[in-house]
């Protein structure tokens, strides 16, 4: 984690960045829109107070600080899945495991 950011900072952003909409976005996710709302803001805030979005327009629209954001995001998530791809492939006899990491 970098400055208190996680993961599940970005994937919030990047699903609100893709559906304009933060209630759109909690629909796709395993959280409601006030969550999701407010994960956006603690975001927004360990970045330095920026703002990523323009909530006054509906649909609410990326500033320029939340457009680089998203694409570095992409690149981010992209490099995320190949090695997630690649760990996968490389251990294909490792016992599966559950959530808190016991296997199965």
């Amino acid at each position: 984690m970098i400055q208190g950011i996680s993961l599940r900072h970005l994937r919030f952003f990047m699903a609100v960045a893709r559906a304009a909409s933060i209630r759109r976005a909690a629909e796709q996710l395993p959280t409601d829109a006030s969550n999701l709302s407010r994960a956006i803001r603690e975001l927004e805030y360990r970045l330095g107070d920026v703002a990523l979005f323009d909530r006054r327009r509906r649909p609410i629209r990326l500033t320029p600080a939340g457009s680089a954001l998203a694409d570095r995001g992409r690149e981010l998530e992209e490099h995320f899945v190949r090695v997630v791809q690649q760990m996968s492939r490389s251990q294909p006899d490792a016992a599966p495991h559950d959530a808190q990491g016991r296997g199965r």
